[in-house]
């Protein structure tokens, strides 16, 4: 049973939220006491790091409902709390994991560059979801269109297009620009088993690069390091969390290639912990504790074949699979 002021804590976030964070909330009070680690309870025990977890929603929850508009996903084919479902909580956990760690290398954010975040966390989820059904030069064609050529288009290409604008008045677009371009040129490129752990280094790298360059104007060179473990061991997390949907469509990643992939993410986590602890110059406990608490939650769900997608994310009950070479996971093939 949580104490009083946990309860109040949520109460009154709940009163702020909106119809679908509230939503929300309430799904995750139901699965507490079967999808979590005790690492997990104990992060929303502490009240300084349950505030900021509430804070990081707030935001999220404020940025769907400014650039999700009800048409915009009703002509997609999908329900906008279903689309809240698949989107928020995995800019959530970003957006989290952001915060804490600028905080322990000292930088304040400015609430924009937060916005540009999330934004740019909600283009990549719609992005990925697309290209698991249509090619991408399909998706190019979509974006660089006037509109949409397509309904089912039409909510990528609208958060991409506010996405462009906050970016261009932070002066943040051309550098964005340039890693897409260098990412979608990894995209395209065949998957060799034998090379799956450079190939994990180098997807995080792009990844890292293109949200780093939302926040930050500049990464300090002691922050620089820190964010690449940082990134490969949260790559690492999510494709462990989709391992086994990923083995049932006969996808090959670096987790269902590993003999022992929790051992792997738990060895990517100490990495990411020694050198954040040797060049944060403030306190990194409050995001070495969630980095911990995410880590156990993603063990404890693998362990117990737990839907981390399906349960958490909002994934579709059957994933699509339009990858005719299972050796090639993220070039879309034909239907």
């Amino acid at each position: 049973m949580p104490g009083p002021f946990v309860l109040i804590d949520f109460a009154l976030a709940y009163a702020a939220l909106s119809p679908n964070g509230r939503s929300f909330l309430r799904r995750q009070r139901s699965r507490k006491k079967s999808g979590r680690a005790p690492e997990s309870i104990g992060l929303l025990k502490n009240r300084s790091s349950r505030l900021s977890l509430i804070c990081s929603l707030k935001i999220c929850d404020a940025v769907f409902v400014e650039s999700v508009p009800e048409t915009v996903g009703a002509a997609s084919g999908r329900k906008t709390s279903d689309l809240y479902f698949r989107f928020v909580p995995f800019a959530w956990i970003i957006l989290e994991i952001w915060r804490r760690l600028l905080a322990a290398y000292g930088i304040s954010p400015h609430e924009d560059d937060l916005r540009l975040l999330v934004l740019l966390n909600f283009v990549h989820r719609e992005w990925n979801d697309l290209a698991d059904e249509f090619p991408p030069e399909v998706l190019y064609r979509c974006l660089r269109a006037e509109d949409p050529p397509e309904p089912w288009f039409g909510l990528v290409w609208h958060l991409t297009a506010a996405h462009n604008a906050l970016a261009r008045r932070k002066g943040r677009f051309e550098k964005l620009f340039q890693v897409w371009q260098k990412t979608m040129a990894f995209y395209d490129r065949p998957f060799k088993p034998d090379e799956a752990a450079s190939y994990l280094e180098e997807k995080a790298a792009l990844i890292q690069a293109s949200y780093a360059a939302a926040v930050l104007p500049e990464v300090p060179p002691g922050l620089a390091e820190a964010l690449r473990r940082l990134y490969i061991w949260l790559l690492a997390l999510d494709d462990a969390s989709d391992i086994d949907r990923d083995r049932a469509l006969g996808r090959s990643t670096s987790m269902t290639l590993a003999a022992d992939p929790l051992g792997e993410i738990r060895e990517y986590y100490r990495k990411c912990e020694e050198e954040i602890r040797r060049t944060a110059p403030r306190d990194p406990e409050p995001l070495l504790t969630l980095m911990k608490s995410l880590t156990a939650d993603v063990e404890a769900a693998v362990r117990q074949g737990g839907d981390i997608e399906g349960d958490f994310h909002g994934a579709r009950g059957t994933p699509v699979n339009r990858i005719s070479d299972p050796s090639s996971p993220y070039r879309a093939g034909k239907a």
